[in-house]
């Protein structure tokens, strides 16, 4: 492993991850991005309960 610095601020930082969605709408959960990333976009939040898989509950 290597170390990073903690984001902190408006700081902006990428992380490239090599995967493949059928769905380019699809997202990680808040909770999820959050723990592995340090945070999560408003973009997350607002897909966070969007059904991508056309069930209806």
């Amino acid at each position: 492993m290597h170390r990073v610095t903690k984001i902190v601020g408006d700081t902006t930082r990428y992380n490239a991850l090599p995967t493949y969605v059928h769905d380019p709408y699809r997202m990680n959960r808040p909770h999820h991005s959050t723990t592995y990333y340090g945070r999560a976009t408003d973009l997350h939040h607002e897909r966070a309960d969007l059904r991508v898989d056309g069930l209806a509950e």
